[in-house]
């Protein structure tokens, strides 16, 4: 038999046959077990002969295969223990692969006790479980350039409390529970996929606004630590399509390009506007499960001072790659709108920009004149609130703007502090070409709704019975100035996509009571990204794309817990936002 040993004095097997005081190196020492011990190493050998490459000289583990193997077993939970603190306290590679070995292995699938007692397999599951907390793998050392690399060396990772990644759970729909767990015959044909939203901070803006992460360590704010978690973060969701906004230019260049290529992403990036900005937002998709047909660079900088800041947006459609000769497209919209509380105006805006840019590049017509749009997911850091009136425009598709205060639109905090300014029905500049419908206004165009827009009546009806809400306020149509041609400046907006959350911006586990957060640094916590997506009928959250999952998001009380953003184990003040969908 030919023995090596590695540079670590780690003896491995290259033949099947082993002599006795070879096989004793991996025994307890006990004579009274050797032989035991032998033939249980025998037994696993043949089920997977990889179990005897073991990288710990740890007596305990063959201790434990030779007494589970016992037909009766009273003191479980001591061996059990003694390995849970050989695998702490040596912090080895392999104790992952050796678990699932052992667990696999005939003496403990053989070696259920009597009387009750829990299965040895279960009661291993539980300890690889808190094993896999507590012994994370350090980073190899050929990759440490220095005594200056700042790559995160996860194993100084606080033992009082998980990584915040577990306590972020997967929410199921129903339809997802039925596609993806069920029998077969509720899962539906399509193209099920998965999209990221991060708003990954950009090193540019974090220097910027150093005041917001004092309590955050040095360390932990330079970008050749923060970039390592980042990947890890990608690697560990791989999403379908990944949305990120507050991308650095020279960083999407050198690190984001070549690192998401490698694992068979292309993307899109558009910079904002300005030549004292830095960032902007990039769209990557999975080669292989889709294809782009066309990408839109928004630039919403205008010559106008609604419409004088630098964001921008990226709108790209794909389409799944399948066996079907035409698989349906998809429409997916990445934007960072205007951070300002107080410019709402602004935000509302842009947000019309946008609307007018999906519809023209996802509007259909079918063979009766109605028009549709393709499947949609909107998805970016939008800074406002839920139940803002500009959230209520997206997802309500009306807003009474006229009279509205600028400072309130978005609902953040800090949106009172300055004068006041209201919005007048003329705030939009008609050089946008843009109806009240949220449209391109075409040549020989009328004032008139999409063909499956509800008609005025039908809408003032509907925003009469929304409580408490200004945008329902419409004033006698004898009160109005005259409008425009084409039903610019009227006062009011609509728009036909129907758009919903896949977040419900609620935490269920918590009692539906809690607030999710998706935003948190040192001077405050918010929701402001947001993964919208279209449906045929908003009620009924029915369409040609529906929600299977989203990833949950934590509270305020539970980021608290971690640590200001960013942190040793989280490297943005953002949280990833993550749903699952099915395309019919």
């Amino acid at each position: 038999m030919d023995v090596t040993v590695n540079e670590n004095n780690i003896v491995r097997a290259d033949d099947t046959s082993q002599t006795k005081s070879q096989k004793r190196r991996y025994s307890s020492g006990n004579s009274s077990t050797s032989n035991q011990a032998d033939v249980i190493r025998d037994q696993m050998r043949n089920d997977d002969p990889a179990i005897v490459d073991l990288t710990i000289d740890d007596a305990s583990i063959i201790d434990l295969t030779v007494t589970a193997s016992k037909s009766e077993r009273t003191d479980a939970p001591k061996f059990y223990r003694d390995l849970e603190g050989s695998a702490v306290k040596h912090k080895d590679n392999s104790m992952g692969s050796l678990f699932s070995r052992l667990k696999e292995s005939k003496p403990f699938q053989s070696g259920a006790s009597r009387s009750g007692s829990p299965k040895p397999v279960e009661a291993f599951s539980e300890l690889e479980n808190k094993a896999s907390r507590c012994s994370l793998n350090p980073p190899s050392k050929k990759h440490k350039k220095n005594e200056n690399d700042l790559s995160p060396e996860t194993n100084e990772v606080p033992r009082e409390f998980p990584p915040y990644k577990s306590q972020r759970k997967w929410e199921w729909t129903y339809m997802g529970k039925q596609h993806l767990f069920g029998d077969g015959r509720y899962q539906s044909c399509g193209t099920d996929f998965t999209v990221m939203s991060y708003n990954v901070l950009a090193q540019n803006l974090l220097y910027d606004n150093m005041y917001l992460y004092y309590n955050s360590k040095e360390k932990h704010l330079q970008w050749d630590y923060r970039k390592h978690i980042l990947l890890k973060e990608i690697k560990e969701q791989m999403p379908d399509i990944l949305c990120l906004q507050e991308v650095n230019l020279d960083h999407y260049k050198s690190f984001f390009t070549p690192e998401l290529t490698e694992l068979g992403y292309k993307g899109e990036f558009q910079k904002r506007t300005g030549s004292d900005k830095f960032d902007g937002c990039a769209t990557f998709y999975n080669t292989k499960r889709f294809k782009m047909v066309k990408c839109q660079h928004l630039r919403y900088y205008r010559q106008h001072r609604i419409l004088d800041r630098d964001n921008i947006a990226v709108i790209m459609k794909l389409q799944p790659i399948t066996r079907q000769e035409h698989s349906p497209q998809i429409c997916i919209a990445n934007t960072h709108l205007l951070f300002n509380p107080r410019r709402g105006d602004v935000k509302l805006a842009q947000m019309v920009l946008l609307l007018a840019e999906i519809d023209k590049l996802t509007v259909t017509t079918g063979e009766d004149g109605r028009t549709s749009h393709i499947p949609t997911i909107a998805c970016g850091d939008f800074n406002l609130v839920p139940k803002s009136d500009l959230y209520k425009f997206l997802v309500e598709g009306y807003i009474h703007f006229e009279g509205l205060e600028a400072n309130l639109l978005s609902g953040q905090r800090g949106g009172r502090r300055g004068r006041d300014t209201y919005l007048d029905r003329n705030f939009l500049p008609l050089e946008l070409n843009i109806s009240k419908y949220c449209t391109y206004i075409k040549e020989n165009q009328l004032d008139m709704p999409p063909s499956n827009q509800i008609s005025d009546s039908q809408d003032r009806s509907r925003n009469e019975m929304l409580s408490g809400s200004s945008n329902s306020q419409w004033k006698p149509e004898s009160s109005q100035n005259t409008t425009s041609e084409f039903g610019q400046n009227t006062g009011h907006l609509w728009h036909n996509l129907n758009l919903v959350s896949s977040y419900k911006h609620k935490i269920e586990r918590l009692g539906r009571s809690v607030r999710e957060v998706t935003t948190f640094h040192g001077q405050d916590s918010a929701i402001v990204d947001y993964i919208f997506y279209n449906v045929t009928e908003r009620n009924s959250e029915k369409g040609r794309l529906m929600l299977l999952g989203r990833w949950g998001l934590l509270s305020e009380d539970e980021l608290h817990e971690l640590g200001t953003f960013p942190c040793k184990n989280h490297p943005s003040d953002h949280l990833p936002l993550i749903s699952h969908f099915l395309l019919e």
